[in-house]
């Protein structure tokens, strides 16, 4: 049997205008009672960098220090699952810890 998780990438709190809000929520729900009812992980993290816009190239898609630092916690939750070891749940905004070489 193969895991299978649905992650929701986190956005800007610029994305989430009333609607949009409206949406996400009806999104989120749907999405966990079908992952209860079929057995599948889903990890909702839309809303962890609301107000990082470090993170994003615009307010829906991450950029390089972004898609980074979401690998590495997607990372470090698949080596907790694997080892059972508990690691610190990381802040809602957390410092980049990859520095990039600067552009040419």
């Amino acid at each position: 049997m193969i895991n299978l998780p649905v992650i929701n990438l986190p956005v800007t709190a610029s994305y989430l205008d009333v609607t949009r809000q409206h949406v996400e929520a009806e999104f989120q729900t749907f999405m966990a009672t079908k992952a209860n009812q079929e057995g599948w992980q889903f990890l909702d993290l839309s809303r962890q960098w609301l107000n990082n816009p470090a993170y994003f190239a615009d307010p829906t898609h991450l950029n390089q220090t972004g898609a980074a630092q979401l690998s590495q916690q997607l990372s470090d939750r698949v080596t907790q699952t694997l080892t059972g070891r508990s690691l610190p749940v990381p802040s809602p905004t957390p410092s980049p810890k990859i520095l990039l070489p600067p552009p040419p």
